[in-house]
């Protein structure tokens, strides 16, 4: 077992629920959090029933599931902070949720654009570039699909 990372992950994770705002965490947490994974993943194979390697397995089991449960609650206070207007300091995000928060700002910022000028009654813009679902540009969203965006 590796006592002092799966210890800051419990102490980040048990904080994080215990409190409503985001918590700080390391900028280079998810990082770490990688390391110290792939390490425990390693330690032993599923042929091995040591009692070290089955200590192993469960504390990997139960660091995977901590982190799954940290930053999907992460996730979700970053989206409820934008959406209620909160600005999130900095430095509670780490480097990927800084990421995401970027991201996500953008995306909301452009929805909110879309939605102002279909209450000034003119149709919105719709930029149609190639996204991750697979349309691409020029392909138009059928109507009544689960895409189809309606007020």
């Amino acid at each position: 077992m590796t006592p002092g990372r799966y210890d800051d992950l419990m102490e980040n994770w048990r904080r994080e629920r215990e409190r409503n705002e985001l918590q700080p965490v390391p900028v280079k947490f998810y990082e770490e959090m990688t390391d110290y994974i792939s390490q425990i993943k390693s330690v032993g194979s599923q042929e091995d029933v040591s009692l070290v390697s089955r200590i192993t397995e469960k504390e990997k089991e139960y660091a995977q599931r901590m982190l799954m449960e940290l930053t999907r609650l992460r996730m979700k206070k970053i989206v409820e902070s934008e959406l209620n207007g909160v600005v999130l300091a900095g430095k509670n995000l780490t480097r990927e949720e800084q990421i995401f928060y970027s991201d996500l700002r953008r995306v909301l910022s452009s929805h909110e654009e879309r939605l102002k000028s279909i209450l000034m009654g003119h149709m919105p813009q719709i930029d149609t570039k190639p996204s991750p679902g697979g349309r691409s540009k020029g392909n138009k969203i059928p109507e009544g699909s689960a895409s189809d965006n309606r007020y």
